[in-house]
């Protein structure tokens, strides 16, 4: 799914959960099962987004850095979202993490 919408960095929490929620609507329709993240794909993302590196990732899921990296390109594959703040808004909008906890 794609993001149509600007963001300002003065735009409030509920201005930014608004327009994610719209997009989220928007595209929730195309949805497939290719889309779907494997649950240690969600954490490596979660983990991502909260600014970690690979190897802190690694360390942190005790599981080898390449490991991690194949994560990140069976995320990036399934939702087409090469962007941190991208992969933020993805997950935001699936509910992965709650928009309070992002980086914003």
């Amino acid at each position: 799914a794609k993001f149509h919408d600007t963001i300002s960095i003065s735009d409030s929490t509920e201005i930014l959960t608004q327009k994610i929620n719209k997009s989220f609507n928007h595209n929730n329709c195309g949805d497939t099962s290719q889309d779907q993240l494997s649950e240690r794909e969600i954490d490596v993302l979660a983990l991502l987004i909260k600014g970690l590196l690979n190897k802190e990732i690694a360390e942190e899921l005790n599981i080898s850095i390449h490991t991690v990296i194949s994560h990140r390109k069976n995320i990036t594959k399934k939702t087409g979202i090469k962007s941190l703040p991208g992969l933020t808004i993805y997950a935001i909008s699936k509910k992965i993490i709650p928009i309070d906890s992002a980086n914003l």
